[in-house]
């Protein structure tokens, strides 16, 4: 029926926004090749320019953001098509690294919160803070050490795979770190309710739920490793470009959902599915494939994100964001910078690590 469709939704908004994107990809790209800088950057600055907070020229940016969540997907199913014996081990080296980064940094950020830096804070910056934050409650402040220990692989992995640096020890370091945290993230959910008071309290019925949770995970991952397989090397024999094409698409957004549903991140569940096709002989065939496609939502994803930038409240709030961001990037770089220190790592490789993995992520919003 006629007025059925909000016009956020309409068929025509979705086209013009897919046109916005296509473009920008075409000149973009190309363009901060040339200057030798980072597309995300530039991708950025365009979807802030063109957001609601700007031109206004996304018709569903909802909509729009769930698409580009899909690149973030592709992007973690590529790199771990990419992970075969080899890299498997050097990934595995960084293990401690990941863990040490992520509790000790949650530690310090709750420990900062519970020493009284908002009040102090408040008191300098009185206008920003209305008279002060007050976080006197330990479960509060881990939960929101935690959301500000974990670091964004959605903008660490594409500079360190556009650099082609996957290979080099901070380039394996930092995604060893990056992907230890999506995975902590579905553990991380089903303790929160326990730390806070509420949900699953009996330890018993906790330990049969994370129990049945991992039973789940390794027997996903070892039919998915016969019947992947398997479901491509039937469409590989057919000799259809387009079914292959197809099938990939459904394995890496179909592990994501599964992944979801078990109380994971839907980029652990694509990262497992690459991992699934690493050895096989369709490896080649399916990173080439699925390159132009992730590529183009990526900047759908940063063209999104970007035009959630509101200058008007940085502008307002700016103290306050300036001061909190400083504490969180010099709290988690100190962290990463000791923690590399431990692992052995080299100074220049360590440096590396503590600017790529010290972001904060969209995923704070646990």
């Amino acid at each position: 029926a006629e007025g059925a469709l909000e016009p956020g939704v309409s068929l025509e908004g979705l086209a013009r926004d897919a046109l916005i994107f296509l473009s920008a990809a075409v000149v973009v790209t190309p363009l901060s090749k040339t200057l030798n800088i980072s597309p995300i950057l530039s991708f950025l600055l365009l979807g802030a320019a063109l957001g609601p907070h700007g031109l206004n020229l996304f018709a569903n940016s909802e909509a729009d953001f769930e698409l580009g969540d899909i690149g973030i997907v592709f992007l973690l199913f590529s790199e771990g098509l990419e992970v075969n014996g080899e890299r498997l081990a050097e990934l595995r080296k960084f293990l401690p690294l990941g863990a040490l980064q992520l509790f000790v940094s949650a530690a310090l950020l709750a420990c900062t919160l519970l020493l009284g830096a908002p009040q102090a804070i408040g008191q300098l910056i009185p206008e920003a803070f209305d008279g002060g934050i007050d976080i006197s409650n330990p479960p509060e402040a881990l939960v929101l050490g935690l959301a500000g220990a974990i670091s964004s692989s959605a903008f660490a992995l594409p500079i360190v795979k556009d650099k082609g640096w996957e290979e080099r020890p901070s380039g394996a370091a930092t995604s060893s770190v990056l992907l230890l945290q999506d995975m902590a993230v579905g553990p991380i959910l089903v303790l929160l309710p326990l730390v806070v008071g509420k949900g699953v309290q009996d330890p018993s019925a906790l330990l049969l739920l994370l129990g049945k949770v991992g039973l789940a995970f390794g027997a996903l991952l070892l039919l998915g490793r016969t019947v992947v397989r398997a479901a491509f090397e039937y469409v590989a024999s057919s000799g259809a470009p387009d079914a292959f094409a197809a099938l990939i698409a459904i394995v890496t957004v179909g592990m994501a959902t599964l992944f979801q549903q078990l109380g994971l991140t839907n980029t652990a569940g694509a990262f497992a599915a690459g991992l699934l096709l690493a050895n096989s002989n369709f490896r080649a065939q399916i990173a080439a494939d699925i390159v132009p496609v992730y590529g183009i939502l990526l900047a759908v994803f940063f063209m999104t994100a970007g035009a959630k930038f509101d200058s008007t409240l940085v502008l307002q709030q700016g103290p306050l964001v300036a001061t909190f961001v400083a504490i969180l990037l010099v709290v988690k770089f100190a962290v990463l910078a000791a923690a590399t220190a431990v692992c052995k790592l080299p100074a220049a490789d360590a440096v590396q690590v503590s600017l790529w993995a010290k972001g904060s992520a969209r995923l704070n919003a646990l």
